[in-house]
C-alpha cells in the first residue's frame, strides 16, 4: 500500500503538470486527497518541503542508472546509448515529471533548492563527461568537442527534445529521435542502426 505522504506527493506532481507551481497549494492537495489541509501538515510541514521533494523524485532513478552503467561491460557507443535509453524510458514512462525541467519557479528562487537542482544537472554532466572521457578514443574520434563539451551537448540535446516533444503532443518516440540526434552529433549517424542489429542478432542466438 502506498504511503499518505507518497500519495501526497504524487498528487504534488500531478498538480505541477496540469496547472503548474502555483496550482501546487496545500488547498488543492487536500481536495484531491480528500482530506484537511492540517492532515497534510502532519506530512509536510509547509509547501516548499513538498516542492522539494518533487525535485528528489525527478532525480530518484539517477543512482540506479549510474551504478548499473559502473558495473556493465558497456562500452563505446553502446554506454551512452544505453545511458540516453535508461534516463529518457524514465521520463516517458513518468512525463508528468518532466514539468520540473522546464519550471524555473519550483527551485531558482530558493537557495537550497537551487542548489540542489545545480548538484543534479553537474551530477549528470559530470557522469557522462566521464563516459566520453575513458571511451574519447571512439566516442570523440570524428568530432572536434572535448569530453566536457560533448557532455554539455548531450544533456542539452535530452532538455531540448524533452521540450520539443512535450510542446508537439508527445506523438513519436523521444527514445528513437534523441538516440538518431546523439549518435548523428558523436559522428556516428550508423551507430544506432548498428547496435538495434546486434541486439537483434543475440536475441536470435539465444
Amino acid at each position: 500500500m502506498i504511503k499518505r505522504k507518497d500519495k501526497i506527493l504524487i498528487s504534488a506532481i500531478d498538480l505541477l503538470y496540469s496547472e503548474g507551481v502555483s496550482g501546487v497549494t496545500t488547498k488543492n492537495l487536500a481536495k484531491l486527497e480528500k482530506v484537511t489541509e492540517p492532515a497534510l501538515y502532519r506530512q509536510y510541514k509547509n509547501k516548499q518541503e513538498i516542492l522539494n521533494h518533487i525535485v528528489e523524485a525527478y532525480a530518484q532513478y539517477d543512482e540506479k542508472i549510474i551504478n548499473t552503467i559502473k558495473e556493465s561491460p558497456l562500452s563505446g557507443y553502446e554506454v551512452i546509448q544505453y545511458y540516453i535509453k535508461r534516463f529518457i524510458e524514465f521520463y516517458e514512462n513518468y512525463v508528468e515529471l518532466t514539468t520540473v525541467m522546464f519550471s524555473m519557479d519550483l527551485y531558482y528562487y530558493h537557495d537550497a533548492t537551487k542548489a540542489r537542482m545545480e548538484e543534479i544537472v553537474n551530477r549528470r554532466i559530470g557522469f557522462l563527461e566521464n563516459l566520453i572521457r575513458l571511451n574519447q578514443d571512439v566516442l570523440l574520434k570524428n568530432t572536434g568537442y572535448s569530453s566536457r563539451e560533448m557532455a554539455s551537448m548531450i544533456h542539452g540535446t535530452l532538455f531540448a527534445q524533452i521540450y520539443e516533444w512535450r510542446m508537439t503532443g508527445m506523438h513519436y518516440s523521444l527514445k528513437e529521435r534523441v538516440l538518431d540526434y546523439v549518435m548523428k552529433l558523436l559522428g556516428n549517424s550508423n551507430a544506432y542502426k548498428q547496435v538495434i542489429e546486434k541486439n537483434e542478432d543475440r536475441k536470435e542466438e539465444i
